[in-house]
C-alpha cells in the first residue's frame, strides 16, 4: 500500500509540471564586428562586451557559461541603406546600433531577462592611404668629437592606410628610438616602426633596417699670426705683413691635438724674382683632413733687395 502512495505521488508530480526552480545570472559575451565599409575605418572603442543576464534550468546555464558565446554586429546589415548595396551607402560618422537579442547563440530554453548596454556605439572614419617617409629619433650622445647623421633605412618609404584623423595630417612615420651612445662608426639595426595608434593604421611593413652614419664633427676654428716663410728667397727680402689669419674646417678632435698647428706651412716662393717690389699670395699646405675657409690678408708685398 505504501509504494502504491509513493508511485501515485510522482505521478501527480509529472502531470502538474514540477519542477526545480529556473537559475539566474550574468555572463559576458564579447564584442565582434563584421563587413567594414571599405572605404571607412571604425574606431576603436572602450566597449568590448556585452553584460547579459540569462534565466533558465542550471545545466543549461552551466553549459552556456562554458561556451565561446560572442555578439557580430554587421555593419552593412545594421548601417547600410540597401544591406546588399555597396560602401557608398554608409557616411562616416558615430552610429547607435540596437542590440538584437535574437543573435545571442543560446539555448532555446534560455530566456534573456537583460542586456547592457541595449545600443552599441560605433565611430566610423573615412580611410586614407598614404605613402610616408621614415625618421629614426635617437637617444643618447656619440663619442666626444662625432656626429651622427641622419639614418638611412630600407625601406625609405612606407605605405600607411588608417582613419583620416590619424594619419590625414602626418609627414612622416617613425620608427622606436635608436641608441648612439658613445658610438665611433657607421651601424646599421633593425627597428620597429613606433605605432602609438596601430588599432587605427596598418602599414605595409612593421620593421625597417636603419642606417646610422656616425662621422667625426667638423668644426671651423682661426689660427692667428701665422708667420710668413720665404723659399728660394735672396738675403735682404721683406715680407709685410709679416703674419696672417687662417681659418680653417676640420674633424674637431684632429683640431685639438697638441702642437697641431706646427704642421701647418705658409711661405711665398721668390724663385727667379730679381730685386724689386712684387706683390703676392702665400702658399698655404694644410695638413691631411683639413680644408681651408678663409685668409686675411690675401696678398702680401715682397721686397728684394
Amino acid at each position: 500500500m505504501r509504494h502504491l502512495v509513493v508511485i501515485t505521488a510522482l505521478v501527480i508530480a509529472l502531470l502538474t509540471g514540477c519542477s526545480p526552480e529556473p537559475e539566474e545570472t550574468n555572463l559576458l559575451v564579447p564584442l565582434g564586428f563584421s563587413s567594414p565599409p571599405s572605404n571607412l575605418v571604425k574606431i576603436p572603442s572602450h566597449a568590448t562586451n556585452l553584460e547579459i543576464r540569462i534565466k533558465g534550468p542550471s545545466r543549461l546555464i552551466k553549459q552556456a557559461s562554458q561556451e565561446d558565446l560572442s555578439y557580430l554586429v554587421d555593419l552593412y546589415t545594421d548601417l547600410a541603406l540597401d544591406p546588399a548595396g555597396n560602401a557608398s551607402t554608409i557616411d562616416p560618422g558615430i552610429y547607435s546600433i540596437p542590440v538584437m537579442e535574437e543573435r545571442i547563440p543560446l539555448h532555446p530554453r534560455l530566456a534573456i531577462t537583460a542586456v547592457t548596454p541595449s545600443f552599441i556605439t560605433v565611430q566610423l572614419e573615412r580611410k586614407l592611404t598614404k605613402r610616408l617617409p621614415v625618421h629614426v629619433p635617437y637617444t643618447g650622445k656619440p663619442a666626444p668629437g662625432y656626429t651622427a647623421l641622419d639614418a638611412a633605412t630600407d625601406p625609405m618609404v612606407v605605405e600607411v592606410i588608417g582613419a583620416e584623423s590619424a594619419i590625414g595630417s602626418l609627414a612622416w612615420i617613425k620608427t622606436k628610438p635608436v641608441d648612439i651612445s658613445n658610438a665611433r662608426e657607421n651601424f646599421k639595426k633593425n627597428i620597429p616602426l613606433d605605432l602609438g595608434f596601430s588599432a587605427t593604421i596598418k602599414t605595409s611593413t612593421a620593421m625597417v633596417v636603419a642606417t646610422v652614419p656616425i662621422v667625426e664633427t667638423i668644426v671651423t676654428q682661426t689660427f692667428e699670426e701665422m708667420p710668413i716663410a720665404t723659399k728660394n728667397s735672396r738675403p735682404k727680402t721683406t715680407i709685410l705683413p709679416t703674419t696672417m689669419e687662417i681659418k680653417v674646417k676640420g674633424p674637431r678632435n684632429t683640431l685639438k691635438k697638441s702642437g697641431f698647428k706646427e704642421q701647418f706651412r705658409v711661405y711665398i716662393d721668390l724663385e727667379g724674382l730679381a730685386p724689386g717690389v712684387y706683390v703676392r699670395r702665400a702658399v698655404i699646405e694644410l695638413p691631411v683632413g683639413l680644408i681651408l675657409a678663409d685668409t686675411r690678408p690675401e696678398l702680401f708685398t715682397v721686397t728684394i733687395e
